[in-house]
């Protein structure tokens, strides 16, 4: 296992779910933190796909967190990562992919209108922790490189506003989903689980967060703190705090 290997960014929310598995499988392994602009190009000369995480498992590459957390749990069991019940775990994978598919990318919408007005700020939060070097070899080009990754992720003032409406939504209906357990499938931690809170990362800023380490820009703060109060970002951090912690090892 000594071969393992996870190419990520660093910042990402979506990174974050390979890493926490990584982390809960306690599975020995690399960790190459790939600068933000060149990560297409390593992600096709690593797995022929164009997005990270990728995963290199017991020799084979795996692309797409979901897709990694469910080769861990094959790989490792325990802790497993799935409910057994076969309702509770299809239960469990339709709410990560949810999840996956709307609050994720409106967090990033959202996030990156705000974050990206400022160049240092901006290198600095798409970089994140451990990732200075890459940030000051950033800046000069930031000017270059933010209309092209606005553009790319529809961070524009109309996908702010379409962000934060699906965030209120997913946040509503988050809040209902959680089972008398405290969980979101059945009556232990699973993906679910993982995934809210991983996702709403950014927005809960719990210890040990990537981002954390990141001030929230002002012109969006406001928004933040409410959002962040919700009961459902209220229980996503207590998922991550309990269950998360401090990461096992560095984001870098």
């Amino acid at each position: 296992m000594a071969g393992n290997v996870l190419w990520h960014l660093r910042i990402s929310h979506f990174n974050e779910k390979a890493r926490w598995g990584l982390d809960r499988k306690q599975l020995p392994h690399v960790r190459h933190g790939v600068m933000p602009g060149f990560h297409t190009a390593v992600a096709l000369a690593v797995s022929g796909r164009p997005t990270l995480p990728v995963l290199r498992l017991n020799g084979r590459t795996i692309s797409d967190s979901s897709a990694i957390l469910a080769a861990l749990d094959e790989a490792v069991p325990e802790p497993p990562m799935y409910p057994a019940d076969s309702v509770q775990r299809a239960r469990a994978i339709a709410l990560e992919a949810w999840l996956g598919a709307g609050l994720g990318p409106a967090i990033r919408r959202l996030a990156f209108v705000h974050v990206f007005a400022d160049p240092a700020a901006g290198a600095a939060f798409a970089t994140g922790p451990g990732g200075e070097a890459q940030a000051r070899v950033m800046q000069p080009t930031w000017w270059l490189t933010s209309p092209i990754v606005r553009r790319r992720y529809g961070a524009d003032d109309e996908g702010a506003r379409s962000g934060e409406q699906v965030i209120r939504d997913t946040l509503e209906r988050l809040e209902r989903e959680i089972q008398p357990s405290g969980f979101l499938a059945g009556d232990a931690f699973s993906v679910a689980d993982l995934t809210a809170a991983t996702l709403l990362g950014p927005l809960t800023r719990p210890p040990g967060y990537p981002s954390t380490s990141r001030p929230v820009p002002a012109s969006l703060a406001p928004l933040w703190a409410e959002l962040a109060a919700h009961p459902a970002a209220v229980w996503a951090r207590e998922i991550w705090v309990t269950h998360r912690g401090v990461p096992a090892q560095p984001t870098a």
